[in-house]
């Protein structure tokens, strides 16, 4: 293994140790939950395959969701502040996307409101993960 290889790897690990990073999968596995529980445990491809407005309203949820692992690993390891500073502000703008979510779906989905529900509590929880990661990181 080279030094770039190895820097590299350790890179990797110092990623996926931080809580910003495990809350990030968190929200991910949570709204994939809910999107699996409103739409009767329909794939990704099925979701992005229909017309219904559910699945791809889902299917929206979870791919904003998903957008987060990447943005952050790709803060923590760029070196260019302006890049930094750019992916920290769509991580927020994907955030109040997917707060919007939860709100229409705690109106039109009554009966998934349990799912609705932690979803925001792990919103919440990552928005207090990302406000520390991001004041630390760019202080730096």
């Amino acid at each position: 293994m080279t030094f770039h290889q190895s820097h590299h790897n350790q890179n990797n690990q110092l990623i996926t140790q931080l809580d910003v990073y495990k809350k990030a999968v968190s929200v991910f596995k949570t709204s994939r939950t809910l999107a699996t529980y409103l739409t009767d445990n329909k794939t990704i491809a099925c979701m992005n395959n229909s017309s219904d407005f559910t699945d791809t309203y889902s299917l929206q949820m979870v791919m904003e969701s998903m957008s987060l692992v990447p943005d952050i690993a790709e803060v923590h390891t760029t070196f260019d502040y302006s890049l930094k500073k750019y992916r920290v502000k769509r991580i927020k703008r994907t955030l109040v996307r997917l707060h919007k979510y939860c709100n229409y779906l705690e109106k039109k989905y009554d009966y998934a409101k349990d799912y609705i529900q932690l979803l925001k509590e792990e919103i919440a929880a990552y928005r207090k993960a990302h406000t520390i990661w991001e004041n630390h990181l760019l202080k730096k």
